[in-house]
């Protein structure tokens, strides 16, 4: 098994003094006993994982233990040049190392907008905190947000601070028919104004309404050091502003944790609206019962 802690660096800073916070490692059985460590370039954003199997956890190598059994996450296998076990190009913490100073400088500190026409660092960093992201809640498929930025269905802001990611917000957009007669809505991957106007006219009494592109925030991470420090607070104002969301009916997409309810009752000045991009549970409601927001549906 994996033993904690298990620590993330940032270049030669920490970024997170244990993985195990967020899910990101795990101690499941395994017949072998290492202490795993995660390091992500500055210069290109990709994310290696090296493992000490001494117990003083002084000797990080690529993890493959003794009998040749291989220990790595099957995302970052690629990561390493991986090809045969003979040919692995970042076996150790002196590879590491040595990439990242043949690498590019970090980011300066602001806010990166990132869509899938961005440069391949600014992506992975995303990839990265998106996945992290569904590690913490256990909410979304796959990488979570992480493959709707790369094929252009999602939007992300990143936050650099003291020349570290430390926060990162995801955003999503559909067109939108409303009911205001019976408070449903209907999300749409497009345009759908014709269907709009045709309902309208066949269905008056539904007092429909139309969003041709209404944008939610669709996933909001902060690191665990990082929290509690304003971050995603001021992420998510930025983007508030950026994607012009309505206060008065603030769009997110659910189910929503504890820590994200509590931010979005507090930027509301009314509402929640809490869309489904892919379901039928669309609903708006007061921010004092977003509550039922936090429900597994």
């Amino acid at each position: 098994m994996v033993r904690p802690p298990a620590a993330l660096y940032y270049g030669n800073r920490i970024l997170d003094q244990d993985l195990f916070r967020i899910n990101a490692e795990s101690n499941q059985y395994d017949a072998w006993s290492y202490t795993s460590r995660q390091y992500i370039c500055p210069g290109c954003g990709i994310r290696y994982r090296l493992a000490a199997f001494d117990d003083e956890a002084s000797n990080f190598v690529y993890p493959i233990d003794e009998l040749e059994n291989d220990h790595q996450h099957f995302l970052l296998v690629a990561n390493h040049g991986f090809e045969n076990k003979e040919t692995i190009t970042i076996q150790n913490e002196e590879d590491v190392y040595q990439h990242f100073n043949n690498c590019e400088p970090g980011l300066a500190d602001g806010i990166y907008h990132v869509t899938s026409d961005s440069n391949e660092r600014l992506l992975n960093l995303v990839e990265i905190l998106s996945r992290f992201s569904k590690s913490d809640t256990g909410f979304g498929k796959g990488a979570g947000q992480a493959a709707g930025i790369w094929r252009g269905e999602c939007e992300a802001y990143l936050l650099i601070d003291d020349s570290l990611p430390v926060s990162y917000v995801a955003t999503t957009s559909r067109s939108v028919i409303e009911s205001e007669s019976n408070g449903r809505f209907v999300l749409y991957e497009h345009d759908v104004e014709s269907l709009f106007h045709k309902m309208n006219e066949e269905k008056p009494e539904l007092n429909l309404k139309y969003y041709k592109e209404l944008w939610m925030i669709s996933d909001l991470f902060t690191m665990f050091d990082y929290r509690r420090k304003g971050y995603s607070r001021q992420l998510s104002e930025h983007v508030i502003s950026e994607k012009g969301m309505n206060l008065a009916d603030l769009p997110v997409t659910i189910p929503l944790t504890e820590g994200s309810m509590s931010l979005f009752r507090s930027l509301s000045t009314a509402n929640l609206l809490g869309l489904m991009p892919e379901g039928t549970m669309s609903r708006r409601v007061s921010k004092s019962d977003a509550g039922v927001l936090l429900e597994r549906f």
